[in-house]
């Protein structure tokens, strides 16, 4: 199972996303778990738990470089999802963004 931690300031669409290739993903045998939490929730999170993937929406890419501070140490990849994707809310792309280097 891949435990991410999306990152957003944009709940209803990145909940639909989620669910979206959530559903995609259970259909192709792969099992996600998914935390989406604002900035301030998803720092505490991640001091706390551990992840395979953080996740940034477009909106959040300035975030990157502090993310990536607090999360390369433990070995866990930082993403930002493209606007393309969710934008559109292409669970597709997202899937295989996930799966990138597996």
């Amino acid at each position: 199972m891949k435990k991410i931690l999306f990152i957003t300031s944009q709940y209803r669409a990145t909940d639909i996303l989620v669910q979206r290739t959530m559903d995609m993903a259970k259909k192709e045998g792969i099992e996600l778990k998914f935390e989406v939490k604002g900035e301030t929730e998803a720092f505490a999170l991640l001091a706390q738990e551990d992840f395979d993937l953080i996740l940034l929406n477009p909106m959040l890419r300035f975030l990157v470089n502090n993310t990536g501070e607090n999360a390369l140490p433990k070995g866990i990849r930082v993403e930002t999802i493209g606007s393309k994707t969710y934008g559109s809310l292409d669970a597709a792309s997202l899937l295989q963004l996930i799966m990138k280097n597996e």
